[in-house]
């Protein structure tokens, strides 16, 4: 049987100061500060319980792993990791000597359904492997991110992880051309890290200078605004493409003739690599293997391909 491609999902790796915290414990300090949180994830201790209507799951972060630097003869290492779902408990048909019944059924130890998630640390991208099952729901990702929490409140720090969705090529842009007046625009904008568009530049420049790492635009004009490159509106739908932002963004205005609103930018590009899914999948140490690196290579080359970097600025802080 031929093997099946691998799929993933496109995330933006983003990191968020929230207020309720600000006098409480550091900020992140730069990728290695971003792999410690990782690599802590990992630890038994910061897995999640989660207690359905007829279920009991257990969410678990593991087999994380960190490449050198020059593997791609990049500057910066690829980080793996291993995200799992274990049913502990399930309410079902149980089967006794005397009948069939509804209980609660255990297992020891548990199923679990694991996907591999592949951080590009050169660039703060993250393709993980798509499964349609545990993605059915956000569950998974709100799991993810208690871990990150977890993780990251053990090691004394106030930042927060988050992953937002790296929306298909060009779909939020392509929305924002799509009117014939746009009357408004409304996205919540994360201080983008390492990759600005020189479209964006400027705003990168207002938000690092201001200290703003969370800016919520919501610009409006009933005339219409201004749609040209490089103007705030652009800037905005630029770095919302690029996925530095939190949610979805929704514009208003007129299109084909009539009063439209569009909501985009919730669902993450999709990638295929064809012939490495169940390498990729069978690897607990992802990079130390020359096939395995030539794996990791390829769904490298795939991410760049489905969301190329910006053409002239990076901003790493």
């Amino acid at each position: 049987m031929a093997e099946r491609p691998f799929e993933f999902d496109l995330f933006r790796l983003v990191v968020v100061e929230p207020e309720i915290f600000e006098i409480l414990g550091s900020p992140v300090a730069g990728d290695d500060g971003l792999l410690n949180v990782l690599r802590e994830s990992c630890a038994p201790r910061h897995d999640v319980s989660i207690l359905g209507a007829k279920n009991q799951w257990k969410w678990s972060l593991r087999d994380f792993e960190v490449t050198s630097g020059d593997l791609f003869d990049r500057g910066v290492g690829i980080a793996t990791a291993r995200l799992a779902r274990s049913l502990l408990e399930q309410t079902a048909a149980i089967v006794t000597d005397e009948t069939i019944v509804e209980g609660l059924s255990h297992a020891e130890p548990p199923a679990a359904t694991p996907i591999r998630l592949v951080f590009y640390m050169e660039r703060h991208l993250v393709a993980i492997e798509h499964n349609s099952t545990l993605m059915a729901t956000k569950a998974w990702l709100d799991a993810l991110h208690q871990i990150f929490d977890r993780a990251a409140a053990v090691l004394e720090l106030r930042s927060q992880i988050r992953l937002e969705p790296v929306p298909e090529a060009n779909q939020v842009l392509a929305a924002f051309f799509s009117f014939q007046r746009l009357t408004q625009i409304r996205a919540t904008l994360l201080l983008p890290n390492p990759e600005i568009s020189r479209f964006a530049k400027g705003l990168y420049d207002q938000m690092r200078s201001g200290g703003v790492r969370e800016y919520l635009n919501d610009l409006k004009s009933p005339s219409g605004l201004s749609q040209s490159m490089g103007e705030l509106p652009h800037a905005v739908a630029s770095l919302a493409q690029d996925g530095y932002k939190k949610g979805e963004v929704v514009l208003n205005g007129v299109k084909d003739g009539a009063r439209r609103r569009i909501r985009t930018g919730r669902n993450a590009a999709r990638g295929q690599v064809d012939q490495v899914r169940d390498f990729i999948r069978g690897q607990v140490t992802i990079a130390r293997t020359r096939e395995a690196q030539a794996a990791l290579a390829a769904v490298l080359g795939e991410i760049d391909r489905i969301h190329p970097a910006p053409d002239s600025e990076t901003g790493r802080q």
